[in-house]
């Protein structure tokens, strides 16, 4: 994968969550920005529902400072039912870095 900038936008990226997504209802990305913070929830597109892909479209305010994002998936299920995927690291660049 290429770098991510801070202020990039129109990027689709994909995430592998590891679960089967038949039944969700819908996935967000949930996570804590280079300095601890919580973002703002991201919502997910299912893209492979049985290979448990999914995508999400970055927008220039999604990653709004440079540094290391810690992000994890959450399906939730037909029936209320929850399912968090393993953190995973992603390195967003200021520009000209």
């Amino acid at each position: 994968m290429g770098k991510i900038y801070v202020g990039q936008s129109n990027l689709t990226l994909y995430i592998e969550t590891g679960s089967n997504l038949l039944n969700a209802s819908s996935v967000i990305i949930e996570g804590t920005d280079p300095s601890g913070n919580s973002i703002n929830t991201i919502n997910g597109t299912i893209e492979d529902s049985t290979k448990g892909i999914i995508s999400f479209i970055v927008y220039s305010t999604t990653f709004s400072i440079a540094g290391t994002y810690i992000l994890w998936t959450k399906a939730n299920y037909v029936g209320g039912t929850l399912a968090y995927g393993e953190p995973f690291h992603l390195n967003v660049y200021a520009v000209g870095t």
